[in-house]
């Protein structure tokens, strides 16, 4: 992905596809740096996204937010909810 090709260290998952119970569709994509830094939005994220689409997001800099994400996306990753994207 061009997000991987850009941020080579970044971690990405998405819903776990062997679980046939979750029957969610998301759009939503939550990206968080740190318990400092959280980024929120309805883009996919790719350059043609990015640049030709309206859209909506919301950055988080401090504040409780970050870390609320962080804890609940570890955990999603530690019940297996979300795999790591190949």
């Amino acid at each position: 992905s061009e997000l991987k090709r850009a941020v080579p260290q970044a971690k990405l998952y998405v819903w776990n596809p062997s679980d046939r119970e979750v029957r969610a569709s998301v759009h939503a994509k939550c990206v968080v740096a740190d318990d400092t830094l959280a980024f929120i939005t309805s883009a996919n994220l790719t350059s043609a996204a990015l640049d030709r689409n309206v859209e909506l997001g919301v950055l988080f800099r401090g504040g409780p937010t970050p870390k609320i994400l962080r804890a609940h996306l570890d955990a999603l990753v530690t019940t297996q909810i979300v795999t790591p994207w190949a």
